[in-house]
C-alpha cells in the first residue's frame, strides 16, 4: 500500500477540534444537569456561551463558540471523549493512590466495598480504603476519629496501617507505562494541534486540502508528533503503543485484548471520527492511514 504525505496530518484539524473540548466540558460542569443534557441533545445553551465569554482570552473563547456552531456533530463526540478522559485521569490516580486495585476495579468490587464516596467525576471508591491508604502513606497526618465513631475502620485498622513502612502517596508503578500512555494520550497534549495548525500555515511550508482537510508538506518534513489516541482503532493502537513505548508487537502488554482490557477498564471512549485504521512506519517516516 501506497503512503501519501498528507496521510500523516489528516487528523490534525479534528485534534484541534477536540483539543478545544476541553474548556467546553470545563464549563459545562458548571451548568446544571438539565443545560447539560440540552447540550448533548444538540441545543447550545445560553449559559454555556456566558461561560465561554468570560474567558480570560476572548479570541479563543470566540474560536470555541465558532467551532460549538460550525462542527456540531464532532464537537459533542469530542466531549463525550473529553469526559471519558476526566472519569478515566481519577480511575488512573486512585489506583496510584492505592484506593482500589486493578483486580477490584475488573471485578467491580469499588462499587460494593463497604460504604463508598463519589469522587467527582463519579467513579466511586471504599471509604475505608482509601482512608487507610492515605494514613499507611502518611501516617495518618489528620483526624480519621469520625470514621472510628461511625464504625467504618477501627482502632485496630487504623495501628496496623500507621506501622506500615511509609510509601508515595501516588505511586505510578501500580498502574505500568501502557496504562499510564493511554490516559496521557488519549486526548493528545493541550494546546498542541491549535499551535500546529498555526505554524503550518504561517510556515508556508505546505497547503491544507479543501477534500479532506489534510496537510500537504511541499517537501518531506522531520517532524513528529502524537495523534490523540482516542482516534486510533484498537488494531492501530496496539500496534502504535508497541511502537511508542519501545516494546515489540508480540508482548502481551500491547496485545489487542490488553489494550482493550485498559481501555474498559478506565471507561475510555474513541472519537467516532476520523479513525485511524493503520500504523506504518520507514527508515525515516511514521505513516497513519486515516479514514474519515
Amino acid at each position: 500500500m501506497k503512503y501519501s504525505q498528507r496521510e500523516k496530518f489528516v487528523w490534525v484539524k479534528n485534534a484541534a477540534l477536540l483539543d478545544k473540548t476541553y474548556m467546553i466540558v470545563e464549563n459545562l460542569g458548571q451548568l446544571d444537569q438539565g443545560q447539560q443534557e440540552k447540550f448533548s441533545a444538540g441545543e447550545t445553551p445560553k449559559e454555556l456561551l456566558a461561560k465561554l465569554n468570560e474567558m480570560t482570552d476572548r479570541e479563543y473563547a470566540k474560536e470555541i463558540s465558532k467551532a460549538i456552531k460550525s462542527h456540531p456533530a464532532e464537537i459533542r463526540d469530542y466531549c463525550k471523549v473529553r469526559q471519558s478522559l476526566n472519569k478515566a485521569t481519577t480511575i488512573l490516580l486512585s489506583l496510584g493512590q492505592r484506593e482500589v486495585s486493578i483486580n477490584e476495579i475488573d471485578r467491580g468490587e469499588n462499587e460494593t466495598d463497604g460504604i463508598t464516596y463519589d469522587l467527582p467525576t463519579g467513579f466511586r471508591v471504599s471509604v475505608k480504603k482509601a482512608e487507610l491508604s492515605r494514613i499507611a502513606a502518611t501516617g495518618a497526618k489528620g483526624n480519621p476519629d469520625w470514621l472510628i465513631n461511625a464504625a467504618i475502620i477501627t482502632k485496630a485498622d487504623v495501628k496496623k496501617a500507621r506501622r506500615r513502612e511509609r510509601r508515595p502517596l501516588f505511586d505510578a508503578n501500580r498502574i505500568g507505562i501502557v496504562g499510564r500512555f493511554l490516559v496521557d494520550y488519549w486526548c493528545g497534549a493541550r494546546g498542541e494541534y491549535g499551535m500546529w495548525i498555526n505554524l503550518l500555515k504561517s510556515a508556508k511550508i505546505g497547503n491544507w486540502c479543501g477534500d479532506d482537510g489534510a496537510f500537504v508538506w511541499k517537501k518531506p518534513q522531520p517532524i513528529f508528533f502524537v495523534p490523540p489516541l482516542c482516534f486510533f482503532s484498537n488494531s492501530a493502537l496496539s500496534m502504535f503503543c508497541a511502537m511508542a513505548l519501545g516494546k515489540k508487537q508480540s508482548d502481551r502488554e500491547t496485545s489487542q485484548p490488553a489494550i482493550r482490557k485498559w481501555i474498559s477498564r478506565f471507561g475510555l471512549k474513541h472519537a467516532s471520527c476520523p479513525k485511524i485504521i493503520e500504523v506504518k512506519t520507514t527508515s525515516e517516516e511514521i505513516y497513519f492511514l486515516t479514514r474519515q
